[in-house]
């Protein structure tokens, strides 16, 4: 059953990863499918009526969504598939299929930027890298973005075998991320009037109102956590030397107090974001300026 699997969980970037380690290059046709739509009938014709000519590849995305009929119809061509067709299928959910599976394990939100900064350091392994700069990096998990950012990274770089955070600022199309890096540091010294002059300069810059918003949570949360385990050192092994102190000074300062309310106006924010039938940056303003 080389020619069928199942990834469950993942995003995206995932996805297109698999999908290039698993798509034959002999493949001359690709057929794309929504699993919230696909109808039995093209389902059944994609998998059991090959070309006699060319190899097919047929990505399904959405497996959990896939009716009873479409379910019964990749099981069969599981049992036994057709030389001539490749079957991927991505869920985001659970998906009862008897098919070979790759299982990505969810990542908390408490975690996902300590993954993304695993994930850059990995990307940089041939580098020494110092490490402010995955930090300086991770304030976005758009890693398609991020991709894109450290190829014009190590481009830039060449033979040198560090890379610096002056090299980041020198070539990032993320400029403004840095300044959303700054405006945690602010938020989490709870200074007001710099955070407010930050916030500022992002919106003039039309940063997402989500990502200044999902920045200060993923920092809280890093924060909270910090003050609620032993040894946080060991816990958060990205954060090295006087970056570690400063992360964890900051933390300390806030409080646990602070850092649990700044969460809950936080989480507030963004539903009523996703409403945002009002003034997106007063709300913004609003949840900075909280006592």
């Amino acid at each position: 059953m080389k020619n069928c699997l199942l990834i469950q969980g993942g995003d995206a970037f995932d996805l297109e990863t698999h999908l290039a380690q698993f798509k034959p290059k002999t493949c001359d046709e690709d057929l794309r499918f929504d699993g919230a739509d696909l109808s039995a009938g093209a389902l059944e014709e994609a998998l059991f009526s090959p070309s006699f000519f060319s190899e097919t590849f047929v990505l399904i995305e959405n497996g959990q969504d896939l009716s009873g009929k479409a379910q019964e119809l990749v099981r069969a061509f599981a049992k036994k598939p057709s030389p001539k067709v490749w079957l991927l299928v991505h869920a985001t959910g659970k998906c009862p299929l008897d098919m070979p599976v790759k299982e990505i394990a969810e990542v908390k939100p408490w975690d996902k930027q300590a993954k993304i900064v695993e994930w850059i350091q990995a990307y940089l392994k041939e580098k020494k890298v110092h490490p402010q700069v995955p930090m300086m990096l991770a304030t976005t998990q758009d890693r398609f973005l991020l991709r894109q950012e450290l190829d014009k990274l190590l481009c830039y770089v060449g033979e040198v075998k560090e890379i610096t955070p002056d090299d980041v600022q020198a070539i990032s199309a993320l400029d403004h991320e840095h300044t959303v890096w700054q405006l945690s540091d602010a938020f989490l010294s709870r200074d007001r009037a710099q955070a407010v002059t930050l916030l500022h300069q992002l919106l003039e810059q039309q940063v997402s109102s989500f990502l200044i918003v999902r920045q200060l949570r993923n920092a809280c949360h890093q924060a909270l956590m910090m003050l609620n385990v032993e040894n946080p050192q060991e816990h958060f092994p990205q954060l090295r030397g006087k970056f570690f102190d400063k992360t964890y000074r900051l933390a300390k300062e806030a409080g646990s107090a602070f850092l649990t309310k700044a969460l809950l106006r936080l989480d507030k924010a963004e539903l009523a974001l996703k409403d945002s039938p009002f003034d997106e940056e007063a709300l913004l303003y609003e949840t900075l300026s909280a006592p």
